[in-house]
């Protein structure tokens, strides 16, 4: 190993001082009711008009969200959104987003816009990843 020992004193041959950075598990405890909240602080400001659509996602348990966004962000902006209402999600537990209709697939480039992916003005399915 590199450590070498001096009178009963482990020590680094780097001469370097032994310092512990915050591993990312300490980072991460943040609870999901702050995890959901910090979701709900990133969301753009909901504004109606040209350039914008309505967006509903009915959550696992069955209930229905909607709210409106600018169909130019992309559709990680609608996962952020999940996060923000639902613990189990803002508590890392993985989830999908599809269109609310039979045959639908999950939507999976994050990066592509609401108007993109074909989603603006839709309702969407949240479902636990199986």
């Amino acid at each position: 190993s590199m450590r070498k020992r001096h009178g009963g004193v482990s020590v680094l041959e780097s001469g370097g001082q032994e310092q512990s950075f915050p591993s990312m598990t300490e980072v991460d405890e943040e609870s999901p009711e702050e995890k959901a909240q910090k979701a709900m602080e990133s969301l753009p400001p909901e504004e109606s008009g040209s350039g914008t659509c309505r967006i509903g996602v009915r959550l696992p348990d069955g209930m229905r969200i909607q709210r409106r966004f600018p169909t130019n962000m992309p559709v990680s902006v609608l996962k952020t959104w999940c996060i923000s209402e639902n613990l189990d999600a803002a508590a890392g537990k993985p989830f999908v987003l599809m269109r609310a209709e039979p045959g639908s697939l999950p939507l999976d480039d994050w990066s592509r816009s609401i108007d993109e992916s074909g989603v603006a003005n839709c309702m969407l399915q949240m479902r636990w990843h199986e």
